[in-house]
Formats: C-alpha cells, structure tokens, sequence
C-alpha cells in the first residue's frame, strides 16, 4: 500500500504544482495586499475549491468568504470574482462570522477559531488550527507556503479532498 501511495505522490505533486502556479500567475495582481504570499494563499484556495468535493446538493455560485483578514478578501475578490470551478462562478465576499452558505471560509489570523456548519471547507492559519478542528491550515516553512489538512474533520463535515490536494500536504492528519 505504501509502494503505491508513495506512485500517487510523485505523479500527483508536478501535476497538482503545475496547476497552484498556473493559478498564482494567472490571475491579475492583487492591488489591495500585493504580498507574494497573500497572492500565493489565494491560488491555493482557488484550487482547495476544485480539489474538494462537497455534497451534491450544492448550487449556485462557488461562494468563498474570509473572514478577519480584510486585505486578503479585497485581493481576492479582485483575483478570483468571476472565475470558473466545475463550472460554477466564484464569488468573493468578507463575512463576520456569518458562513452558513459559504463553500470555504478562510479564517484570518485575528479570528483563528470558532465552530462552522457541515459542508463548509475552513482554512486557516497553522498547524494549531488543524488541530483545533480546522481543515486546511497555512504555513510558512523556508519561505514557502505549505498547507496541513485535518482529513477526519473534512469528513465530518461531508467534504472529501482529492488525493493529488493531500499528496502535497506537509501533514495529512487524520
């Protein structure tokens, strides 16, 4: 079993790293918040949207809202208002705790903690957050951003990562 996951691993990080700086690149430059690393979460949670399953019963717009982090929002709204995942239209919008019909929320630094409804992806930052309850937590490790996922509490919340997402966690927690 570990031949074959440790296969999926190394066909599924160029791939999955194609796609996250294809997306860091492709986007118009966030003129709220022009840090490299805020322009790199973003491409990150665009793609935590098409590498993540929800529930069938989700329609509509692909909603991701932030909350506590106002210059992560505005240069997302700017990068991402209008894109395409699984053909459905992102919408971008900051929130103050009130997520019950966002797709993914990212919890910023300030607000870190908190209880969301099923079906709702949270990101946040670190590992503390993960293992707060948290799903996906950033990190900075050698001046790159990574990402750690709690996969039992995706379940929980009926959500389900694609493998080529977990490949390229620097910790998958269960």
């Amino acid at each position: 079993m570990s031949a074959i996951l440790g296969r999926i691993r190394r066909c599924a990080r160029p791939a999955l790293g194609a796609l996250l700086g294809l997306a860091a690149l492709a986007g118009p430059a966030a003129a709220a918040d022009d840090s490299a690393e805020t322009r790199i979460k973003i491409a990150y949670l665009y793609n935590f949207m098409k590498f993540v399953s929800w529930p069938d019963g989700a329609q509509g717009d692909m909603r991701l809202c932030v909350d506590g982090a106002p210059a992560l929002a505005a240069a997302a709204r700017q990068s991402l208002t209008g894109r395409q995942v699984r053909e459905r239209r992102v919408a971008v919008e900051e929130v103050r705790g009130a997520v019950a019909s966002c797709h993914l929320v990212y919890v910023g630094p300030a607000r870190n903690s908190g209880t969301y409804p099923a079906g709702v992806l949270t990101v946040g930052e670190g590992r503390g957050f993960v293992r707060g309850g948290g799903m996906i937590g950033f990190a900075l490790v050698d001046d790159r951003v990574r990402f750690y996922v709690n996969l039992g509490a995706l379940r929980r919340a009926g959500l389900a990562a694609d493998s080529q997402l977990l490949s390229v966690a620097l910790e998958v927690m269960q």
